[in-house]
């Protein structure tokens, strides 16, 4: 991809570097939960969560996450991990954990949003060749 005087180039770019970015994020999240790190296992006990939730948090990010980075699939993606964020944010908020520890997922929450609909045009492509295909 020649970027040089090529918006489309940098967009593209620009798309690729903020999905490879969540997506490292959610992994990291994801990959916390799954082997039971302490701090996790200590949040998810005080939000009164059963343990088997945190792990299917987990997957959800770590699934989500991977979907980030096929662009294909990265609206879907976006969306799931969106869904997740506006969970997290009731969850700080119910817990009386303030703003402040809502804050972080309120941010997530919004670029997963971003991804899914900068990407929306590569979920339609799809959906049409899926389409094109059973027709």
């Amino acid at each position: 991809m020649a970027l040089k005087n090529n918006p489309t180039g940098w967009r593209e770019l620009a798309i690729w570097i903020l999905c490879g970015l969540v997506s490292i994020g959610f992994l990291m999240a994801g990959v916390a939960k799954v082997t039971a790190s302490e701090v996790m296992v200590a949040n998810f006990a005080r939000w009164h969560y059963p343990g088997w939730f945190m792990y299917a948090i987990g997957l959800a990010e770590i699934g989500g996450a991977l979907l980030l980075v096929i662009p294909r699939l990265a609206t879907l993606g976006g969306i799931g991990l969106a869904v997740l964020m506006v969970g997290a944010v009731f969850t700080h908020l119910g817990n009386g954990e303030g703003i402040g520890a809502a804050t972080p997922a309120t941010i997530l929450l919004l670029l997963c949003l971003g991804i899914a609909y900068l990407r929306r045009k590569s979920l339609e492509t799809l959906i049409g060749s899926i389409t094109a295909a059973r027709g």
